[in-house]
């Protein structure tokens, strides 16, 4: 059973408004050092906990995050994730978690909406279309931070730069001789990292044919049964960049499984840096996301939005923050 502020003040033989000024970290309570600790050891013996639906109806905040996950799977987010919780709840906010798949987010955003959280933090490479509920959240001035989205969305977000991502990892393949490259991207056209790669392959004057962009999604068997399907030959691409580090985990092990070598028969490229992927054989060569900064930069904007008086703000007035995805190499492609 938990105790309440009187009950704590009862035992500890001090005034319940002492007691309140103390758990609550007031400023103007004058208690001393050993008195605080005293309380803070007395109300953890007695499993209290603040009643955040009273602090809800006295300060008209709820103190709870809707947290919007999706693809999970990918060990990065999952990551991403967990650090954004740890790092919310050290600042003293309930959260509420939705680990949606790409076709519920914004059930996942009317729900943390309804509860109703201070803030939602979407986590869910999700674009809005006109007329849907994240279009109304952003009119309505509800403060809504989207992570690891495009750059020309609407809100406050933090992403990281996947066009100069891409333009580094073109770079580096051409330095080491390379150009036949294929992308194979998540979503194919429009996506950043097609539009990235096709531009760094055009300011080094390469042209790419239309069979070397590919849509392979980002899972362990899209990678593998990818793999699968691609020819090896002085007519064919010498390295290929995956949508992602599980992608190309895939992709390795098809072309083990075909008898193949990477990268002695073929290269490939990841993206996001997970730890698995620094953990394979071969080690592969990535865009690594700088996810504690990410989390860090994250909640910055959770604090600054929940104080910010709502209102409607037009584009040039949110925060964006685009963090570098720096090129950490492995041993997955080699010089020709």
């Amino acid at each position: 059973m938990r105790a309440c502020i009187k009950d704590i003040a009862k035992k500890a033989k001090l005034h319940p408004s002492t007691v309140g000024d103390i758990l609550r970290n007031r400023k103007e309570c004058y208690a001393s050092i050993a008195t605080k600790k005293r309380v803070q050891r007395i109300a953890k013996e007695m499993n209290y906990r603040r009643n955040m639906s009273a602090v809800a109806l006295k300060t008209n905040r709820s103190h709870m995050i809707g947290l919007i996950g999706n693809c999970c799977w990918e060990p990065h987010l999952a990551k991403l994730l967990s650090l954004l919780s740890q790092e919310l709840l050290k600042s003293k906010f309930a959260l509420e978690v939705h680990v949606s798949e790409s076709g519920s987010v914004e059930d996942g955003l009317k729900a943390a909406y309804s509860r109703p959280a201070d803030a939602i933090v979407d986590v869910a490479y999700y674009s809005p279309e006109r007329g849907s509920f994240t279009e109304h959240l952003l009119q309505v001035g509800y403060p809504l931070i989207s992570v690891l989205c495009n750059q020309d969305v609407e809100g406050d977000f933090v992403t990281v730069d996947i066009l100069s991502a891409m333009h580094d990892i073109v770079e580096y393949l051409i330095g080491l001789g390379h150009r036949r490259i294929a992308c194979c991207t998540y979503h194919g056209n429009n996506e950043e990292k097609q539009i990235g790669f096709l531009r760094a392959m055009n300011a080094f004057g390469i042209n790419v044919p239309k069979s070397y962009l590919n849509h392979v999604p980002g899972t362990f068997e899209d990678g593998y049964k990818f793999g699968g399907k691609i020819l090896i030959g002085p007519d064919h691409p010498t390295v290929y960049f995956l949508h992602n580090d599980v992608a190309a985990l895939g992709f390795i092990r098809s072309m083990a499984d075909r008898g193949l070598r990477v990268p002695e028969d073929v290269g490939v490229v990841g993206f996001n840096g997970d730890e698995s992927g620094s953990f394979s054989i071969p080690r592969i060569t990535s865009a690594q996301f700088p996810l504690e900064d990410i989390a860090e930069q994250t909640v910055k904007l959770v604090l600054g939005s929940v104080n910010m008086e709502s209102r409607y703000r037009q584009n040039s007035d949110f925060t964006k923050i685009i963090l570098p995805a720096p090129l950490v190499i492995g041993d997955s492609v080699k010089a020709i």
